[in-house]
C-alpha cells in the first residue's frame, strides 16, 4: 500500500475550524491511521467538517481500503483536497485507490464548510 499525501495543500487549512465550541471541524488526515497516517505532516491536515464528512463518510471509505490491503491486496491510494479560490477548508477531498487484485476506488467526498 501507498499513501501520499497532496503536494499543494496550505498550511494554515489545518487551522481552520479548531477550537470551535461544538466541534463542527476538524483537522483531518487525508490518509487515515487506519492507513498508517500519523498526523504529525501539516501537508497532510485538512480542515473537514466532522460529522458526517469526516466521519463516518471519510472513514468509511478509508475502511474499504484497508480492508482490500488486510485481504493482501497492494493499494495504490490518494487523497486530494480541491479548493476554491478563497476558503481554506477544501470544497471534498477526492479519494482514488487501485488494488492489485481488483479493489477499485474513487469517490469525492463534498465538504460543506469549504463552500
Amino acid at each position: 500500500m501507498t499513501g501520499r499525501a497532496p503536494q499543494q495543500v496550505p498550511l494554515l487549512s489545518r487551522l481552520v475550524g479548531r477550537g470551535t465550541a461544538q466541534r463542527i471541524t476538524r483537522s483531518a488526515v487525508t490518509c487515515g491511521r487506519q492507513l498508517g497516517g500519523s498526523g504529525d505532516v501539516p501537508e497532510s491536515l485538512v480542515t473537514l467538517q466532522q460529522n458526517p464528512v469526516n466521519s463516518p463518510i471519510m472513514r468509511s471509505f478509508e475502511n474499504l481500503v484497508r480492508s482490500a490491503v488486510e485481504a493482501g491486496e497492494v493499494v495504490d491510494y490518494t487523497a486530494t483536497p480541491i479548493y476554491n479560490s478563497t476558503n481554506l477548508a477544501p470544497r471534498a477531498v477526492t479519494l482514488i485507490g487501485q488494488g492489485s487484485n481488483g479493489f477499485n476506488l474513487g469517490v469525492s467526498i463534498l465538504n460543506p464548510i469549504g463552500f
